[in-house]
């Protein structure tokens, strides 16, 4: 992933960024954005600008919400790496104050 190209989506996605109210809406807005990118097409890069958008606007209390979404994000990514995982380690919230940024990039990609 090139450096130059996730700056690109996350420079396009930062106008809807601060249009929107909630963190959930920023968050999906910014998602249409970056799914809809005319020069990156890697789905990946084009998340990863999403999130950086949202995150680079968001306030303090909101970056620690977004940072316990991500570690759990990097602790799945190791476990399907074959690294062994101690989930009793992660402080994950409940379900219900849980972010859920994968299932709103499958729901705006599809």
């Amino acid at each position: 992933m090139s450096d130059v190209m996730l700056a690109l989506v996350m420079t396009s996605c930062q106008p809807v960024v601060r249009a929107e109210d909630s963190l959930e809406d920023r968050f999906r807005a910014a998602m249409k954005e970056a799914s809809n990118h005319w020069m990156v097409l890697d789905r990946d890069v084009q998340f990863r600008g999403a999130i950086g958008a949202v995150y680079s606007a968001a306030s303090e209390p909101e970056k620690a919400r977004i940072d316990v979404e991500l570690k759990a994000m990097k602790a799945l990514n190791a476990l399907l790496s074959g690294v062994p995982i101690n989930f009793d380690a992660l402080e994950l919230p409940p379900d219900e104050e849980r972010l859920g940024l994968i299932r709103m990039w499958q729901e705006v990609i599809a």
